[in-house]
């Protein structure tokens, strides 16, 4: 079953790491994607992600990264990533 993973971060250095290996733990090689929506993190959380994601992932295919360029809380940019995603399943990880 194909499924898009959707990761939403606001200052969240503390858990960030935790909720990429869930997702490493649970993907399903070629037919998975992550999806992760930065709130306007103000930590560690940003420099984290690229860090950890630039050693897992080879392509751009399975992976998003978006950084709101404006403050749109939890509902709003979930349902953003729900539209990007491709796949028909979905799940949230985290936040």
């Amino acid at each position: 079953m194909k499924t898009s993973y959707i990761i939403y971060t606001n200052n969240s250095e503390d858990k960030i790491e935790e909720y990429i290996n869930k997702f490493k733990e649970m993907w399903n090689n070629n037919e998975d994607e992550l999806i992760i929506v930065d709130d306007l993190s103000q930590d560690q959380t940003v420099p984290i992600i690229v860090g950890t994601i630039g050693l897992f992932f080879k392509d751009e295919e399975h992976f998003k990264f978006y950084i709101n360029t404006e403050k749109k809380g939890k509902t709003k940019s979930i349902q953003m990533a729900k539209k990007i995603a491709t796949n028909r399943h979905k799940a949230i990880i985290g936040g």
